[in-house]
C-alpha cells in the first residue's frame, strides 16, 4: 500500500488539511479529538459513518441535532430510515451506525431503488475495532465486503493499522499518516502489581484530598468488586453495556448507564470497553485516570499500550485540566505467543490441512458433504478465520496477530514497559508517552486469587478445588510466619461459607471429589455430629442438660441445646433433628396438657 505523511499544527483540525476525507484512504490520525466525524458530517455530500459502539452515535447524534444527523441503533426501524431517505428537506444524508445495523440502511436504500454505491460517501471510522472485536463480536466485519464495493469509501482512526485484507492493495487504498508537528507525550506513571485490586485500593486510600476518578477496567466483576471492597457505591457511576446495566439494575450504585452523560458522573467513575474510544469528555476539572489489566482474573482486562490506552487518554477533550495517568497491569508468564511470521506460516498450514479434509468430503454424497461441512467447521481451528461463505475473513487474521502480539507484551512486565517507553509514531522520534516513574507494588494475595471473591458463573466443583488450592498455598507454615491467611480466610468464608467451612471439617481428599453443593452440606453435617460424639465434655454437659425421665416443651429443648452449643463453640443447628443425634426424646403431654418431649435415652452411654 502507498504511504503519505501529512502535518498538522497544535490546534488545527483535519478540516485544515483536507477539504474532505479523501477517497480510498487508511487514515491513521495519531491524534484524537482532530474533528474527523465532524468533518464528514459537514462535507457537503451524502455519508454514512460506521461506529464502534452506540455511545458515540448518540453524542454525535445529539451534538449534530441541528444538521438532521439519523443515528441507527435498535429503537429505529427500516421504516424509520426510508422516511429519513425520503426527506426533501435534508439536502446531504448523514447516516450514523454501528457495524450490526449496516444491513438496515442497505435494505432501504435497495428498497428505495438507490444507487448507494456512487452516491455515498462510506467511512468506517476507528476502523481498528474490527480486528480488535472480531474475536468477540462475530458480525462486525460484516459491512466489509458491501464496504468495497463503494466507489468512495475510507477507514480511519487515531490508532488505525494496515490491515493484511488483499483487497486494499488490489483497490489501490492510500495509506495516510497525520504527524503533529507539536509535543504529544503524554506523562504516565506504570504500576507493576500482582493484585490490581489490592493496588486500586492502596492507591486511593493515599489521595487525602477530594478528586475525581476515571476508571477504565474491561470487567464488570472488577469495577463492582472496587467498588463494594472500598466502600464507593454512594459515590460512584458506572458506564457500560446495555445488557451489563440491566443487570446491575438492583445495586445501589449512584448511577449505571450505556449512555455517556457527564451531568451523572460522580467521583468515581468506571467505564468498560466500549467506552475507550472516539467518545468526547469535556470534563474541566483535574482528574485521576486509572487504566487496569488484570490477567489473574481476566485475559479480556488487557489494555493494548498502542492502541487502547491511546484512546482512553485521548477522551479527555480539554487540554487545560491536569491528567495524572496511572496504569496498573499485571503478568502472565505462561501466555502463548508466535511473531508474525510464525502465526501466518500456522494459518498456512490450517488452511492446507482444512483444504485436504474437504478434497475428502468432496467424494461424499450432498446429503453426507452438508453434514461433513458442519462436523468440520464446528471442531477445526481453521473455522474461525472463514467466513459462512468459506472465503477468508483477513479481520480475524489480524485478531489472531494483535492477539499474539498482546500476549507476548504481557508475558513479562520488561516486555510492557519497553513498549510504553518505545512506542512512538511511524517514521518519527514523536513519542506518545513519557514513563514519569516505575512502581513495584505486590500483594500477599495475588489477583488470580483473589479472583475467588468476584467469581462470577464458574462450576461449583471448580471453585471449591480452587478454595483448597488458595488456602493450603497461604496457611502459613510455622506460628511466628506473618500471613494474610486469616484474613483472607475470613473474606472467602463471608463468599463460601459452606466451602471454608469444608475445608476446616472434611477430609481434603473427600472435599476435592465433591461437585454439587448439597453434597457439601451433607459431609459438613457428618463431620460435625462425627466431631461433637468424640467431644466428651460436650456429651457429659448434654447429660446434665437433659436428664433421663425429663419433660420438657419444644422450645425450652431447643433453649438449652443452643446454649450448650455455643458453650462449646460448636457449628451445629440448634434443632430437635440435630439433637436427636444425641438423645431419645418421645412425645408426651405435659403438666399444663400442651404436647413435649420426655428425654428416654442417650445415643451415647
Amino acid at each position: 500500500m502507498k504511504k503519505k505523511n501529512i502535518y498538522i499544527n497544535k490546534g488545527q483540525y483535519m478540516a485544515g488539511i483536507f477539504g474532505k476525507i479523501p477517497a480510498n484512504t487508511v487514515i491513521k490520525k495519531n491524534v484524537t479529538g482532530i474533528g474527523a466525524t465532524t468533518l464528514e458530517i459537514l462535507a457537503e455530500r451524502n455519508s454514512i459513518v460506521i461506529l464502534p459502539n452506540l455511545p458515540v452515535i448518540y453524542l454525535k447524534e445529539h451534538a449534530h441535532a441541528d444538521l438532521n444527523v439519523l443515528g441507527v441503533h435498535s429503537g429505529i426501524t427500516i421504516l424509520d430510515i426510508i422516511e429519513y431517505l425520503s426527506d426533501i428537506n435534508v439536502k446531504y444524508k448523514k447516516i450514523l451506525t454501528t457495524p450490526e445495523s449496516f444491513y438496515k440502511i442497505i435494505t432501504a436504500f435497495i428498497n428505495q431503488r438507490i444507487n448507494y454505491r456512487n452516491e455515498y460517501f462510506l467511512l468506517f471510522d476507528e476502523c481498528d475495532k474490527i480486528s480488535k472485536d472480531i474475536d468477540y463480536r462475530k458480525t462486525i466485519s460484516l459491512p466489509m465486503d458491501i464496504f468495497f464495493s463503494f466507489k468512495n469509501k475510507a477507514f480511519i482512526s487515531a490508532t488505525a493499522i494496515i490491515p493484511e485484507d488483499p483487497r486494499f492493495v488490489q483497490q489501490e487504498f492510500e495509506f495516510i499518516n497525520i504527524i503533529p508537528n507539536y509535543e504529544i507525550k503524554e506523562d504516565v506513571k506504570l504500576y507493576k502489581c500482582n493484585n490490581t485490586l489490592s493496588t486500586f485500593s492502596y492507591l486511593i486510600k493515599q489521595d487525602i484530598s477530594q478528586k475525581n476518578y476515571f476508571i477504565f477496567c474491561n470487567s464488570l466483576n472488577m469495577i463492582t468488586h472496587m467498588i463494594n471492597a472500598n466502600n464507593l457505591a454512594n459515590s460512584s457511576t458506572i458506564f457500560c453495556s446495555e445488557t451489563s446495566a440491566e443487570r446491575l439494575k438492583g445495586a445501589k450504585f449512584n448511577h449505571i448507564s450505556h449512555k455517556l452523560d457527564e451531568s451523572k458522573f460522580s467521583t468515581y467513575n468506571f467505564f468498560t470497553s466500549r467506552f475507550f474510544s472516539a467518545l468526547d469528555i469535556y470534563f474541566d476539572k483535574n482528574i485521576e485516570v486509572y487504566i487496569i489489566t488484570d490477567l489473574g482474573i481476566a485475559e479480556y482486562t488487557m489494555i493494548d499500550p498502542a492502541t487502547d490506552a491511546i484512546q482512553i487518554i485521548g477522551r479527555f477533550r480539554n487540554k487545560s485540566i491536569t491528567k495524572n495517568i496511572k496504569i496498573l497491569f499485571t503478568e502472565d508468564t505462561n501466555l502463548p505467543s508466535l511473531d508474525k511470521e510464525a502465526c501466518l506460516k500456522l494459518i498456512d498450514k490450517y488452511k492446507f490441512s482444512y483444504d485436504e479434509i474437504l478434497k475428502i468430503g468432496s467424494t461424499l454424497s450432498v446429503g453426507q458433504y452438508k453434514s461433513f461441512i458442519d462436523e468440520l467447521q464446528s471442531k477445526f481451528g481453521y473455522n474461525f478465520f472463514l467466513n459462512r461463505d468459506n472465503t477468508v475473513d483477513y479481520f480475524k487474521v489480524d485478531n489472531f496477530l494483535l492477539k499474539n502480539l498482546l500476549n507476548y507484551l504481557f508475558q513479562s512486565f520488561e516486555n510492557i514497559i519497553e513498549c510504553y517507553r518505545s512506542l512512538k509514531i511511524e517514521n518519527t522520534d514523536t513519542h506518545f508517552f513519557n514513563i514519569k516513574y516505575i512502581e513495584n507494588n505486590q500483594s500477599e494475595i495475588t489477583s488470580s486469587s483473589q479472583k475467588l471473591l468476584i467469581a462470577v458463573g464458574q462450576k461449583f466443583s471448580t471453585i471449591v478445588r480452587e478454595v483448597i488450592t488458595l488456602l493450603e498455598e497461604l496457611e502459613p507454615t510455622s506460628e511466628f510466619e506473618v500471613s494474610a491467611y486469616n484474613d483472607f480466610k475470613n473474606k472467602l468464608r463471608v463468599t463460601y461459607p459452606n466451602i471454608v467451612n469444608g475445608y476446616d471439617l472434611i477430609d481434603r481428599d473427600l472435599l476435592k471429589i465433591i461437585e454439587k453443593p448439597r453434597e457439601l452440606e451433607r459431609e459438613i453435617k457428618r463431620a460435625i455430629i462425627a466431631s461433637s460424639q468424640s467431644n466428651f465434655d460436650f456429651i457429659n454437659d448434654l447429660k446434665v442438660e437433659f436428664l433421663i425421665g425429663e419433660k420438657l416443651s419444644l422450645e425450652e429443648i431447643i433453649s438449652r441445646f443452643s446454649d450448650l452449643i455455643n458453650r462449646h463453640g460448636l457449628q451445629i443447628a440448634p434443632s430437635k433433628k440435630q439433637l436427636e443425634n444425641f438423645i431419645d426424646l418421645k412425645r408426651t403431654q405435659l403438666i399444663d396438657g400442651s404436647w413435649g418431649y420426655r428425654v428416654s435415652g442417650y445415643m451415647h452411654k
